[in-house]
């Protein structure tokens, strides 16, 4: 993480960094949000212990074990930030809840679903929009964990600085990762550029985006690795003291048995002309590659639906002669 002036840091906060190695805070916890207003807290917190750690509430806890599970180093509640107003001058402090070291990831866990609106969404466009703190590189927004059954991808907003407060999607891979790209921009086509001064975009959610088979944006399945993470951090138990240890539980594969198809055949060259199989639309033709490269957009003609536009990465389709 690289440096930061002096100014950008909080004062001591007393708070000893609480990582997957358990490595216990002590001492007061840190504030969460201070504002002229007084402090904000948060939405239904319960003190739950994991890992050494003693979160703030439960859904902190149970993406520290979505983490383990998917061997994603964390740290929680590293370090605070001074967050400036337009001129300059300091009008929050703002402690992050997470940071991913092997990705550079800062997140924010917020179960409120509306936990982002009024001052704490400005309260955070600035972290992000001022271009000064490591947060201005993006913040990965977690709300509730998701029940993933029938799923093919989970999406959860990402923010970062780009001329104004850009919104995108990002989801998890395994072993250990996080793919935050334009793809699903691109797909999806919900994305707006705000400004600090508004906020955060509206688009952005602490709710995560499930896809399904049938929003035809997808079509491999959910990684198992992916979905056990999801299982297990929804199932964790903390009561009467138990500490959930990190484990892959067995699950039925989430995803629709729709992969009938031979696997071989996976369109990855497209090419005017060629007949193609959506395992949605049935057969159809390439009519156009505006892209020209065999990860972009292709435009494929089917009889019965018309012409329609897919991501040739993601798209279920699969060559064939019939």
């Amino acid at each position: 993480m690289p440096a930061l002036p002096p100014s950008l840091l909080l004062p001591p906060l007393n708070l000893a960094i609480c990582s997957k190695r358990g490595h216990p805070p002590t001492g007061p916890p840190a504030p969460r949000l201070e504002t002229s207003a007084g402090t904000m807290s948060n939405y239904a917190a319960i003190e739950t212990h994991y890992a050494g750690c003693k979160f703030r509430s439960r859904l902190e806890a149970r993406w520290a074990v979505f983490f383990d599970t998917l061997g994603i180093e964390w740290q929680y509640e590293p370090e605070g930030f001074n967050v400036p107003d337009l001129a300059g001058k300091t009008k929050w402090r703002y402690l992050p809840d997470f940071w991913l070291p092997k990705s550079d990831t800062w997140v924010e866990v917020k179960g409120d679903p509306n936990g982002l609106s009024g001052d704490y969404g400005v309260m955070l466009a600035h972290t992000i929009d001022w271009g000064a703190t490591p947060i201005s590189s993006g913040l990965l927004i977690l709300g509730d964990i998701p029940d993933v059954t029938g799923a093919t991808d989970v999406l959860h907003s990402h923010v970062r600085h780009h001329k104004g407060v850009l919104h995108r999607y990002a989801h998890f891979k395994a072993p250990g990762g996080i793919i935050i790209s334009d793809v699903w921009f691109r797909i999806i086509r919900d994305g707006e550029i705000s400004s600090a001064e508004d906020g955060l975009p509206q688009q952005t959610s602490p709710k995560a985006r499930v896809l399904k088979l049938t929003e035809g944006t997808s079509y491999w399945p959910l990684d198992p690795d992916v979905a056990s993470a999801y299982v297990a951090a929804r199932t964790a138990r903390f009561e009467h003291g138990q500490t959930p240890k990190p484990h892959r539980p067995t699950m039925p594969d989430p995803a629709p048995k729709h992969l009938d198809f031979d696997m071989t055949a996976r369109l990855v060259a497209p090419w005017v002309g060629q007949m193609v199989r959506h395992c949605k639309w049935g057969i159809g033709t390439i009519v156009a590659v505006p892209d020209g490269g065999p990860q972009g957009e292709v435009i494929i003609d089917f009889p019965h639906v018309g012409r329609k536009t897919f991501l040739t990465a993601w798209a279920p389709l699969v060559e064939t002669t019939q």
